[in-house]
């Protein structure tokens, strides 16, 4: 009935309109300054790519995409950080494992 209508209705505008009232809450004035006054920036131009035919999007594609050797994919699926962490920690679990532990067979 209208009851529901007028419920998720004002649900809706509750889920909708949270997180501006969080954002007015919870930042600065200084922060909410560089927000309203921020520039629009343009995601992105896809002017050259509605002119190309399928054959020279597709040629492009495997060029760019998958021309890549596979340290290189490896690369950009793994972060740096994320390796540098996971080295660190072998490093240093072993180095403990070595000065603290006895080895019993």
């Amino acid at each position: 009935g209208i009851v529901d209508v007028l419920v998720n209705a004002m649900a809706l505008t509750f889920v909708l309109d949270i997180d501006e009232l969080l954002f007015a809450q919870l930042t600065t004035v200084a922060t909410r300054h560089v927000m309203e006054n921020m520039e629009e920036l343009p995601l992105f131009d896809i002017s050259v790519e509605e002119e190309e035919e399928d054959e020279e999007v597709l040629e492009r594609y495997q060029n760019e995409e998958l021309a890549r050797s596979k340290w290189t994919k490896l690369a950009v699926i793994l972060p740096k950080r994320l390796v540098t962490v996971l080295f660190l920690q072998t490093l240093f679990m072993i180095t403990y494992y070595v000065r603290n532990c006895e080895m019993r067979e």
